[in-house]
């Protein structure tokens, strides 16, 4: 068994990589290494400046995810989250991943599972 819980690797996953695959891929890595990523960085768009050590210094736990934008509604169903940047752990990426076999949104998922969501540039 590994002496230390998370590896102190971080992952960014890109819009010319497949999501789902990608993420199959590091999970599949983690069981296979036994061994956890310290993060997981997903651009859905380009972004002309990103300081990766500043997000990656940002804390992270199995409750929490970092996005680029989030708007609530009294009806949760209006609710919805700029997903052009998520930041997250192992836990919570695995949620992402899967989160094209429900017919909730992204934000209807993060609720369902009882996950934090956080702007990424008011916690920077």
């Amino acid at each position: 068994m590994n002496e230390t819980y998370y590896n102190g690797k971080y992952n960014i996953i890109t819009t010319d990589m497949d999501l789902v695959k990608e993420i199959f891929r590091i999970k599949k890595q983690e069981l296979d290494n036994d061994e956890v990523f310290s993060g997981n960085l997903i651009l859905n768009k380009e972004f002309d400046k990103l300081d990766t050590e500043k997000i990656f210094s940002l804390p992270l736990d199995e409750n929490t995810i970092y996005v680029n934008d989030v708007k609530y509604s009294a009806n949760w169903q209006e609710c919805e989250i700029d997903d052009s940047i998520l930041y997250c752990g192992s836990f919570v990426l695995w949620i992402v991943g899967n989160q094209h076999r429900t017919p909730q949104n992204l934000f209807g998922q993060m609720r369902q599972h009882r996950i934090k969501v956080k702007k990424i540039w008011d916690s920077l």
